[in-house]
């Protein structure tokens, strides 16, 4: 399972993940906005950055991310109460 990269952006600061893109050993910044509420994305979203230039490394979830059940198994979906 590959690592995401995260660095922070160059314009807010804000630690946002690098997405892979067709350039070796860069990564475009994840579209994010500066403020929650706000309707438009920081002016630094999806700039090219190199991978060197990361600070933490996050690990991918698996496909099945959903809590386990009490006895390791998958339940059924007879089980499943909605």
């Amino acid at each position: 399972m590959p690592a995401c990269p995260r660095t922070a952006c160059p314009i807010c600061d804000r630690p946002t993940a690098l997405t892979p893109t067709s350039r070796t050993g860069y990564g475009a910044l994840a579209g994010h906005k500066r403020e929650k509420k706000s309707l438009t994305l920081c002016p630094g979203s999806m700039v090219q950055l190199a991978y060197a230039t990361a600070t933490a490394w996050q690990e991918q979830l698996p496909e099945d991310s959903g809590p386990p059940a009490a006895n390791g198994d998958v339940p059924s979906e007879e089980l499943l109460i909605f």
